[in-house]
């Protein structure tokens, strides 16, 4: 129990470091007044990183699951003094891009370890609880720390301190002891039989849209809100502490999902997503007091959980390997930060077509509601009412395995 002990704290620690710069990255951007493109483009950056490194890291990640643990930490720790330095837009998005890379490398890693350790007589539940409140947890802290920092005028030293954080994250990953538990999981990745292609691609495609819908918000949200905050008179420290609701709705959401479980690819409960999500713009839009729209922000972290649960289950159960369905549901996730970009690029549009300030800032979460319903008409379309559409319940999905294999492992 101490190895899971201590990869909790590890994936903590980084998590840390991870809100520091989500939070820092567009408030250094719009101290040196740098246009919405440009913010939106540091934005995609780092999710696009992220799944160029999980891509990356799948390929390797059997065998070499210390080394590439370490190289990541090492990595975010060089990537995070470099943005204290980046002044310039390239620097910047290059630092960007390489920090999601390094996260690419990490958070595979220390998933799979985790649920290793299942055979070892630990509950899957209670690993995945470890995995997922410690990367929440550390995440909104991170967040919320680092708008009080930005308030206090230290914005590029904020990067200083989430890499001494990453420094205290890579000298739990050299002891020993930060380790996977050194054997395969019960299902060998060669095995056809443990997992077997049941997901129809529609319902796959279905939890995908839900995916993409809820982590282009959240993009919106910690990216390019950040500018319409400040516009209304909004401080650093309340986007902070919204951007940290929406880790906390996740972490809230991870803790009780065995109340949403029964019911993910159900078409109501992507219907129930895709409209509070259009609220949640609609909210956003219009809505300054950040009081009122904490509620919003923890509804779209509970969205995000359940789009999360919703996306995996789809993806390992309609690929052959489990394996090779994360590595594809992790890439869709990285891919999904382009939303920011198009945040960016939607304000300065707007600008040029002579909209006011408020309302081209307004432009992105407006376009959002509108992409949401159309979610909302596509995934009804996909998504039968028959009860046959519960194929992503863990019972349908999984079938057990043949006596045959049980004795083998």
């Amino acid at each position: 129990m101490f190895h899971v002990r201590l990869l909790t704290a590890s994936i903590a620690l980084f998590g840390l470091s991870v809100g520091m710069l989500l939070t820092a990255t567009p408030q250094a951007a719009m101290s040196l007044n740098w246009e919405s493109k440009t913010i939106g483009l540091l934005g995609a950056c780092t999710p696009l990183g992220y799944a160029l490194g999980c891509l990356t890291c799948g390929r390797f990640a059997r065998t070499r699951s210390k080394r590439l643990l370490l190289s990541g930490v090492f990595m975010a720790w060089l990537t995070l003094i470099g943005c204290f330095f980046a002044r310039t837009p390239a620097l910047a998005a290059v630092m960007q891009l390489c920090f999601g890379f390094s996260n690419g490398f990490f958070f595979p890693v220390v998933s799979s370890w985790m649920l290793e350790f299942q055979r070892d007589g630990i509950a899957r539940t209670r690993l995945l609880r470890h995995y997922n409140v410690a990367w929440t947890a550390g995440t909104a802290a991170g967040m919320y720390a680092t708008g009080w920092l930005c308030d206090a005028g230290w914005i590029f030293p904020s990067y200083l301190v989430g890499a001494g954080f990453m420094a205290g994250c890579f000298l739990l990953a050299l002891l020993p002891e930060c380790r996977g538990p050194g054997h395969a999981p019960a299902a060998d990745a060669g095995d056809k039989t443990a997992l077997r292609t049941r997901v129809p691609f529609a319902i796959l495609t279905a939890a995908i849209v839900a995916n993409l819908l809820a982590l282009g918000m959240r993009s919106l949200i910690l990216v390019n809100y950040p500018e319409l905050n400040k516009a209304l008179g909004g401080s650093a420290n309340q986007m902070g502490f919204l951007s940290a609701s929406i880790m906390l709705g996740q972490l809230l959401a991870f803790g009780l999902g065995s109340l949403y479980e029964p019911y993910i690819g159900l078409r109501r409960t992507y219907a129930v997503s895709s409209l509070l999500l259009a609220a949640t713009g609609l909210s956003f839009a219009f809505v300054a007091n950040p009081v009122a729209l904490m509620p919003m922000a923890l509804l779209t972290g509970v969205m995000l959980a359940v789009a999360f649960q919703s996306g995996i289950v789809a993806a390992t159960g309609f690929f052959p390997q489990v394996r090779t369905g994360t590595t594809f549901f992790e890439f869709i996730v990285g891919t999904a930060g382009l939303c920011a970009l198009f945040g960016g690029t939607l304000v300065d549009a707007a600008r040029d077509w002579g909209i006011g300030e408020i309302g081209a800032l307004r432009a992105p979460f407006l376009a959002m509601v509108g992409l949401a319903l159309f979610c909302l008409l596509a995934q009804c379309l996909l998504v039968s009412r028959r009860a046959e559409s519960r194929v992503l319940l863990p019972e349908t999905l999984l079938p057990r395995e043949p006596e045959r294999n049980r004795k083998a492992v």
